[in-house]
């Protein structure tokens, strides 16, 4: 068990959840986004999912000082990874019903990197006739969200474009507080030291009965998924 740790900025030990990923190869990181009809926001109908790659990318840590004042940090894609998450995003567009799954990515500069991702999920969605597949350039896709959020619904993004984005989209509801994050085989409640209020804790519209939703949704309970959403008393209920 581990409880929330800060990384230091510029200095000091690697981040402890990076380590926790990369060790027991916790790949995708799931963040369902969804208004609650309680909280006030700009967007209450928003509903979208951030499908994240959690192992690579410029989070594989590798970097060195080239010369004194020049600094090199190594950008880490591979097919095996960006294969295995666009297939993970389309999976779970297609089991939870979800009519799209939009890749992020900046392969008009990154021609390689970003370029082979995003060759992975094009390759990955021709097995997926059903769930419509298209892509956005990210910078572009970050004022999409702040102009028309709805246009989106399972959105998959590289680790630090992911980083970056699930917490964008986290502010259009309320903050990290009041949204989930599941790292694949194992689960992490919110980054950093968020606070809830009263109201949204007795009322069970927190991060953690959502937290709750989404691993039952995972491994095939949707009846008691359903009842953390509803909170304490729906899911006492499911268990009837």
């Amino acid at each position: 068990m581990k409880g929330p740790i800060t990384t230091p900025v510029g200095k000091g030990f690697t981040s402890v959840n990076v380590g926790l990923r990369k060790t027991l190869d916790l790949y995708a990181n799931l963040r369902p986004v969804r208004a609650l009809p309680n909280v006030p926001c700009r967007y209450p109908e928003l509903d979208l999912v951030v499908v994240r790659e959690n192992t690579e990318s410029l989070y594989s840590g590798i970097e060195h000082v080239v010369v004194p004042g020049v600094v090199e940090s190594i950008k880490i894609i591979t097919e095996k990874a960006s294969t295995r998450i666009a297939r993970f995003a389309l999976d779970y567009a297609r089991r939870e019903g979800r009519r799209k799954v939009t890749a992020i990515h900046k392969a008009n500069i990154m021609k390689l990197s970003d370029g082979l991702f995003l060759d992975c999920f094009r390759n990955v969605a021709k097995d997926y006739p059903e769930v419509e597949a298209d892509d956005k350039i990210v910078d572009n896709a970050c004022m999409q969200l702040v102009m028309r959020p709805e246009q989106f619904d399972v959105m998959l993004l590289e680790n630090l474009y992911g980083d970056i984005v699930s917490d964008l989209c986290a502010g259009l509801v309320g903050g990290l507080g009041l949204v989930p994050g599941a790292n694949i085989g194992a689960w992490r409640r919110v980054r950093g030291g968020t606070r809830l209020s009263t109201r949204h804790c007795r009322t069970g519209d927190s991060e953690s009965h959502r937290a709750a939703a989404v691993i039952h949704s995972h491994v095939a309970l949707p009846a008691r998924a359903r009842g953390c959403r509803q909170g304490r008393n729906g899911y006492a209920e499911s268990f009837r």
